[in-house]
C-alpha cells in the first residue's frame, strides 16, 4: 500500500460543538466574522418617539389649517374694504360735482354707501358691518381725507378740512369690538380659540392737475378744446358775476333756457390782449389748419397731437405753459363743430396773459378748467360763444404737487390707492 493511502482523512468538526462555541461568543459580545457586538434590546422607544412626533405633527396641522383660515378671512375682509372704499369715493366724487355739503346729507350718504357695500361682501357666512364714524374720529372704521401727493413712493392719506376731501379710507375688521373674532380649529388644543383680523383700503380721485397725457395709455383722445379762457373771466364766472340763463336737461339731453345756479361767461368775444387773436391756440402742431381745429373741437386731441408736445400737455415746474395763438376765428369752420358739442364737458386752457399779435401771439397758460358750451352764435351781428363751468372726469391727468391749484372742475376716475 502506498504512503498516500496510509493518510487518514481529517475528522469533520462536531457541528453541535461549533454552534455551542458561537453561542458562547455571542453571549460575551465577541466579534463574529467582522460584526459589531450586539447591544441589549430596548423595547418601547419607538412608541415614545412616535408620541412626540404626533404632537409636533398635530401642531403643524393646526398651524397650517388655522393660518389658512385666517388668510382666507383676511382676503375676504380686504375685498369688503375695497368695495366699500370704491363705492364711497365714487359717491363723494358725485357729491363734489354737485357741490357737496360735507356737514349734511351728502356726508351721511357717502358714509352709508360705504357701509352698504361692505355688508354685501360676506366673510365666511357672516355679513360684516362698519361704524360709519360720523364724528370723523381718527381711529374710526371710515375716514374722509385727502391724498395730495400722488407720487407712489410718498403717497399718504391725511384727514383734512371740509371741502378738500378726495379720498375715503375704510377699515373692516373681525374683533371683539365689531363682527366677532375669526374662530380657529386645531389651535383650540393649545388654548387659542379665536383671532382678530382686519383689512384697510383707500380709494381716491385727483382734483388738482397740472396737465394731461393721452387717456387709456395712448388709445383715447383727450377732451381738450383749443380755445383758452382768461383767469379773470373764469374767476368772474365761478364767483357768479355772469348771467345764469342756461341749464342742461338730462332727460332731453339738451340745453334749456332755465336757471340752474351755474353762471355763464362768454368765451368769445373776449379781449385776449393779443391783437387779431380771440383765444384760439395751436396744440398738436405749429399752426393748426381749419380742418385740424374742427376735429379737435369735435373729438379732442389725438395721441399723435400730444406727441408733438412730448406726449403730454402740462405746466412746467414754474406753473406755466406757452402756447401760440391761432389768428382769426374761422367762423364757418368752427361754428358747426362747436354746435355739435353743446352740453358736452370739455377742458379749456386758462391763461394769465397774452402777448404779440397775429401769427406771433403767445399765451401763457397757468391752468385748466372744465366747461360746457351752452350757446353758439357766431354768424349774426351779436356774436357769442357762451360756456358754463362743467365737471370733466378724464383719465390721463397729471396730478399737481401738494396744494397747488392748477385746475378747476376736472377730476380723475376713482381708483384704489392703498
Amino acid at each position: 500500500m502506498s504512503t498516500s493511502s496510509k493518510l487518514r482523512r481529517p475528522r469533520p468538526p462536531d457541528k453541535l460543538a461549533v454552534l455551542s462555541k458561537l453561542r458562547q461568543f455571542k453571549s460575551r459580545g465577541a466579534v463574529v466574522r467582522g460584526r459589531r457586538p450586539t447591544r441589549p434590546q430596548r423595547r418601547g422607544t419607538i412608541v415614545v418617539l412616535s408620541a412626540f412626533l404626533m404632537v409636533a405633527m398635530i401642531a403643524m396641522v393646526a398651524f397650517s389649517v388655522d393660518v389658512g383660515a385666517l388668510y382666507v378671512a383676511r382676503t375676504e375682509l380686504q375685498r369688503a374694504a375695497d368695495s366699500g372704499a370704491l363705492a364711497a369715493a365714487a359717491e363723494m366724487l358725485e357729491s363734489s360735482l354737485q357741490g357737496g355739503d360735507w356737514g349734511g346729507e351728502q356726508d351721511r350718504q357717502v358714509r352709508n354707501t360705504a357701509r352698504q357695500f361692505v355688508e354685501l361682501n360676506f366673510i365666511g357666512r357672516q355679513s360684516p358691518t362698519i361704524d360709519i364714524n360720523t364724528e370723523q374720529k381718527e381711529d374710526g372704521d371710515l375716514l374722509f381725507g385727502e391724498v395730495a401727493n400722488w407720487d407712489a413712493a410718498r403717497r399718504t392719506f391725511q384727514t383734512s378740512g371740509a371741502g378738500e376731501y378726495n379720498a375715503v379710507q375704510v377699515r373692516v375688521s373681525r374683533s371683539d369690538r365689531i363682527n366677532g373674532e375669526v374662530p380657529l380649529f386645531f389651535a383650540k388644543i393649545f388654548g387659542m380659540r379665536t383671532s382678530e383680523v382686519e383689512a384697510r383700503a383707500t380709494a381716491a380721485f385727483v382734483t388738482r392737475m397740472r396737465g394731461f397725457r393721452s387717456p387709456g395709455n395712448g388709445r383715447e383722445n383727450l377732451p381738450l378744446l383749443p380755445i383758452a379762457i382768461s383767469e379773470e373771466t373764469l374767476d368772474e364766472m365761478l364767483r357768479g358775476d355772469g348771467p345764469d340763463a342756461y341749464s342742461w336737461d338730462n332727460d332731453t339731453q339738451s340745453v334749456t333756457t332755465k336757471r340752474d345756479g351755474r353762471h355763464e361767461a362768454d368765451l368769445f368775444p373776449e379781449r385776449s390782449g393779443a391783437a387779431g387773436n380771440w383765444g384760439l391756440v395751436d396744440v398738436g402742431s405749429a399752426k393748426s389748419s381749419p380742418g385740424t381745429l374742427q376735429q379737435q373741437i369735435r373729438n379732442g386731441l389725438t395721441p399723435a397731437e400730444l406727441d408733438y408736445h412730448g406726449g403730454e400737455i402740462a405746466l412746467d415746474f414754474q406753473g406755466e405753459l406757452t402756447l401760440s395763438g391761432n389768428p382769426g376765428l374761422k367762423i364757418g369752420v368752427i361754428e358747426p363743430a362747436l354746435q355739435s358739442i353743446v352740453g358736452q364737458p370739455r377742458i379749456v386752457p386758462v391763461y394769465s396773459s397774452a402777448s404779440g399779435g397775429g401769427t406771433n401771439a403767445q399765451y401763457t397758460i397757468t391752468g385748466f378748467a372744465g366747461v360746457c358750451v351752452v350757446s353758439v352764435q357766431l354768424k349774426s351781428g351779436n356774436k357769442s360763444l357762451r360756456i358754463q363751468a362743467c365737471p370733466v372726469i378724464t383719465r390721463g391727468g397729471i396730478p399737481a404737487e401738494g396744494s397747488q391749484q392748477t385746475s378747476k372742475y376736472i377730476y380723475s376716475p376713482v381708483a384704489l390707492v392703498n
